[in-house]
């Protein structure tokens, strides 16, 4: 199944914007985003498969958005544009 809307990308920053490697497990020196063409669909099929999100997909300006951890603990942000194509 091909996925043309979806992009693959490492953030290193922490929400402040230093890019630190944080010891703290509460803090995010690094997270990846999974952009998608339909958020919906993703967070009901992951969920269906064991995944536990830590936020339901949310309205975010141009987005959608929703986060997940994977079973080492590293935080994915899982996005969907609400832009209409030009």
């Amino acid at each position: 199944m091909a996925h043309p809307q979806r992009w693959w990308w490492a953030d290193r920053r922490q929400a402040d914007g230093h890019a630190d490697d944080a010891a703290d497990s509460n803090r995010t020196s690094a997270f990846l985003n999974v952009r998608v063409a339909d958020i919906k669909k993703i967070y009901e099929e992951w969920t269906a498969k064991g995944a536990t999100f830590l936020t339901e997909p949310k309205v975010h300006s141009a987005e959608i958005r929703a986060y997940v951890r994977d079973p080492d603990g590293h935080l994915i942000e899982v996005g969907q544009s609400t832009r209409r194509p030009a």
